[in-house]
């Protein structure tokens, strides 16, 4: 059988690609702006003090740098040697996909996708994974701790025995940090209720 039907060219496949994950997002957002109410959510960006949003935006981009590094240098140590930017670009599709997806571990998926699509074994992908979990969260807790030095009424010592028994890494550095809203740093911290 003869097939009169071209193969796509690389940018053609490129382009669907990319109109797909146009599609996927902007669905998203969609769910997302149908879910709330969006007149409070806009007064709440109008009165954010430009400064504070950029000095955020950069140490976010900072904290995700260390973490793309941190994750090259596990993952270099595994025999598996990628750019900065393919850590950089991993680490922000993992953010992407935590925020969207109901559970924590979606972004870790999508990383050891990204590793496996370069011809590295699955399962070794997911040890580095593994390790770079444990290392941030031994950070975080260090950082606690030193917040705790530094500050003990705001991080009491009962806060970081109570965190220990949270479930996810993420949130029992969070409980350190925030002390379950025990501490008396301020009104912000305590409102969260964790």
């Amino acid at each position: 059988m003869v097939s009169f039907a071209k193969p796509l060219s690389a940018i053609a496949v490129q382009r669907i690609k990319f109109l797909i994950r146009l599609l996927v997002s902007v669905s998203i957002l969609a769910v997302i702006l149908r879910s709330i109410d969006v007149r409070p959510a806009w007064q709440v960006v109008l009165d954010a003090r430009p400064g504070w949003l950029l000095l955020a935006l950069l140490m976010q981009f900072g904290s995700t740098a260390v973490s793309a590094y941190r994750w090259q240098l596990i993952m270099r140590n595994l025999g598996f040697g990628q750019s900065f930017s393919f850590y950089w670009n991993s680490y922000f599709k993992g953010m992407f996909f935590n925020q969207g997806l109901p559970t924590s571990i979606g972004g870790d998926a999508l990383r050891v996708l990204d590793v496996a699509a370069r011809g590295f074994r699955k399962r070794d992908a997911l040890y580095g994974i593994a390790i770079d979990r444990i290392t941030g969260m031994g950070a975080l807790l260090l950082l606690a701790l030193v917040a705790h030095l530094v500050n003990p009424i705001c991080c009491p010592s009962k806060c970081i025995v109570r965190s220990c028994g949270c479930r996810q890494p993420v949130y029992s550095a969070l409980r350190v940090c925030l002390c379950s809203g025990d501490c008396h740093c301020s009104t912000v911290m305590r409102s969260l209720r964790f």
